[in-house]
């Protein structure tokens, strides 16, 4: 099957580009074809003649002409013939093109050329609610070679590339190197080590995130080169052990990372015309003045967690809080006037 991939990659566009090529090469033959005809056979001007076989192919018939020969009404019909053929032939070529051009991206088949999209490198089971988060903000392909994940890509709504994720040619594929972020989300550890490493040999600054599937592999999933790793089994386990008495903890946290609940946690980013630029938590007041509640400020990949209030907001902090969605448009919307 994947032999089979590779070959229809390589073949498709180039039967289609030869076929188009030998069809703009029968029209350019088919109107000299009838300039020379009505040259020779009516006598007439060369710019007449190259007029008449235009309005003969298009079948326009303004009425300014006919033939005045009987070899130039034969010749006339054999042009209208060849003229709707052709017309018919590229049309159908055309169509067949934009058929297979679409068939090859269903399959997965063609090389992405769009930027600040997303990649996702592999499918687990966290994959289909991650594609849920991301949503309509920005544009996702899944890059994998498995049967299986290109239906599931499809059926989510995303985009499919064919391909290996540990292979160099494949992360170019699916371009990496103008990804915003790209997502790692292998069924081992060790291919998502290798992946990240690959995908770090094309590009230095690309943002990786990773999913750990053992939690002793963090440490080495990060040296590899992710800028952020996740560990669901961590995470779960730690949650249900939070539920053995009343739960609240646990609660607390699915609530404001669930889906469709007024409230929810988000990032804002501190912008240089923001009205809290250069304000201490205490002089900023989020909360009365936007409905925010900060519960962290993340600053040069360090994140502190219920900051105190003499902490100075700079350009470029990016606040964590929780609040509706309408509180976080004021704050980030709030600036200088």
């Amino acid at each position: 099957m994947f032999v089979l991939f590779r070959v229809l990659r390589k073949s498709i566009p180039l039967v289609a580009k030869q076929r188009l090529t030998w069809i703009l090469i029968l029209v350019i033959c088919i109107i000299a074809y009838g300039t020379l005809g009505f040259h020779f056979i009516e006598g007439q001007p060369w710019t007449v003649s190259f007029y008449w076989t235009f309005v003969t192919i298009g079948t326009v018939g303004y009425g300014d002409y006919s033939p005045e020969t009987t070899l130039g009404m034969f010749f006339t019909i054999s042009l209208i013939v060849l003229g709707i053929g052709t017309f018919a032939l590229a049309v159908e070529s055309l169509v067949n093109l934009i058929f297979k051009k679409q068939q090859m991206k269903i399959m997965g088949l063609i090389n992405v050329e769009r930027s600040k999209h997303i990649v996702i490198c592999g499918w687990t089971e966290s994959t289909v609610e991650c594609i849920k988060e991301i949503g309509k903000s920005g544009e996702i392909f899944v890059l994998d070679e498995d049967e299986q994940v290109r239906k599931n890509a499809l059926k989510t709504g995303a985009n499919f590339v064919h391909g290996d994720p540990t292979r160099i040619k494949d992360l170019e594929k699916a371009n990496v190197k103008g990804a915003q972020a790209v997502i790692v989300d292998m069924d081992s550890d060790s291919k998502t080590i290798h992946c990240i490493l690959s995908i770090r040999k094309l590009d230095q600054d690309v943002r990786v995130i990773a999913e750990a599937q053992r939690y002793e592999n963090i440490e080495q999933i990060k040296l590899a080169g992710a800028s952020q790793v996740i560990s669901p089994n961590v995470i779960s386990g730690r949650l249900m052990y939070k539920s053995i008495d009343d739960g609240y903890e646990a609660m607390f946290v699915q609530d404001v990372l669930a889906e469709h609940k007024s409230r929810e946690l988000r990032e804002v980013k501190i912008s240089p015309e923001s009205q809290f630029n250069g304000l201490s938590l205490l002089e900023a007041d989020i909360h009365e003045r936007t409905g925010v509640v900060v519960v962290g400020v993340g600053r040069d990949g360090e994140l502190t967690i219920d900051p105190p209030r003499s902490y100075t907001l700079e350009t470029g902090d990016v606040v964590l809080g929780i609040g509706k969605a309408e509180e976080f448009e004021k704050l980030e919307n709030t600036k200088v006037t």
